[in-house]
């Protein structure tokens, strides 16, 4: 989804603070510690992104943004054009925008060094994405009967989880796969699952 507004909404003074979450205005007291503490300063305005490609509107408040990736530059065509011109034509603005800059890993930081240099890198502050408890070991018996309608067996199968489109470089894992001896693949057979994105149709054939 990308989310776009021309102007600011006029925005009541008494929460601590104003977060956009996918474009929807909320107030909390306290809702953003985490972040306050990782930048140092009280925030104002923060800008939760939760759904790709969101482009902050041009204020004078105080925003923090998050980069996940700067795939669209280094691999435009695992993209829909559309989505890399406006990229291209937005991006640097907000990071000029921006109070801080949110990375989720320091190989990201290094691109937005070597992309849009050290000005704006030295904005930028680490933080590793956060990992739900949903998402922990379970015992053998609950995995198997998750999985019994898929046909599979708990620790016997290969799990590619991302949205399914070319930017996951999902035919590199479907390449590799079918490198290994047809006994390795009856015995761990590979799993794509997510949602479905651009260009997924070319995934059907598998």
């Amino acid at each position: 989804q990308v989310t776009s507004m021309s102007t600011l909404p006029n925005v009541p003074n008494q929460p601590n603070y104003v977060v956009l979450v996918n474009g929807t205005l909320t107030g909390s007291n306290g809702a953003t510690p985490a972040v306050e503490a990782s930048i140092g300063w009280n925030v104002q305005l923060v800008v939760e992104q939760n759904e790709p490609n969101f482009i902050p509107w041009e204020t004078d408040l105080p925003t923090v943004i998050t980069v996940h990736d700067l795939s669209w530059i280094r691999y435009p065509e695992t993209h829909p054009i559309d989505r890399v011109r406006w990229l291209n034509a937005s991006i640097e603005q907000a990071l000029h925008q921006a109070q801080s800059i949110v990375v989720v890993s320091q190989f990201v930081q290094d691109e937005i060094r070597e992309i849009f240099g050290d000005k704006i890198a030295k904005k930028t502050r680490v933080i590793h994405n956060g990992v739900s408890h949903d998402f922990r070991p379970y015992q053998a018996n609950i995995d198997q009967r998750i999985i019994t309608d898929f046909g599979l067996e708990a620790q016997s199968f290969f799990l590619a989880l991302g949205t399914l489109e070319p930017r996951k470089n999902l035919g590199t894992i479907i390449e590799a796969y079918g490198r290994l001896p047809a006994s390795a693949r009856d015995r761990y057979p590979l799993v794509l699952a997510g949602d479905q994105g651009w260009l997924a149709d070319h995934l059907k054939p598998y």
